[in-house]
């Protein structure tokens, strides 16, 4: 008689040889993009439907919806793109503003006592190359009482940070 090592109830299984589905949306408007041959350009193409911002791929479970509120972070956890949404709730001056300034002055984890720590090590953790989705309670970094959900993810082009506030 031979015993299974795995058990009755544990078999392996082969791994799927697809990803999951991915989509592009627009880093200003949200807007779903038609599929898209990318020709690699290092910032993306330009969206179809507002044309004013690149759009960047990212998994179609995590990627935003239209005028979702979300940004994109750097490595360095530096913002690369805030959403025209995110402007609006987080009451930033302007995405100019913001752009290429530390995740911490923006948001903060609200989980956390001192704030970005945390937020700070996922985000270029992720945008370094890790594939694993996360989700945190975030906080507008200079108001008190007020959370979000958010999801973050790889997005690119470039590779960086996805968060999409909930």
């Amino acid at each position: 008689m031979s015993l299974d090592p795995l058990g009755p109830y544990i078999h392996l299984v082969d791994a799927p040889t697809e990803g999951p589905e991915t989509v592009w949306f627009c880093t200003w408007c949200g807007a779903r993009q038609p599929d898209i041959v990318y020709a690699g350009s290092p910032t993306g193409p330009d969206c179809v439907h507002c044309g004013n911002s690149p759009v960047r791929v990212a998994d179609a479970y995590v990627a935003p919806l239209v005028d979702a509120p979300f940004l994109t972070i750097d490595a360095g956890s530096r913002i690369i793109t805030i959403s025209r949404r995110a402007v609006e709730l987080l009451r930033v001056c302007g995405a100019e503003k913001v752009r290429g300034k530390p995740i911490g002055n923006v948001l903060l984890d609200a989980e956390v006592e001192g704030g970005d720590d945390r937020l700070r090590a996922v985000t270029s953790a992720i945008a370094g190359g890790q594939r694993v989705a996360h989700r945190l309670i975030v906080r507008p970094a200079k108001t008190f009482g007020v959370h979000y959900r958010a999801r973050l993810a790889v997005c690119h082009p470039p590779r960086a940070a996805l968060l999409v506030l909930d």
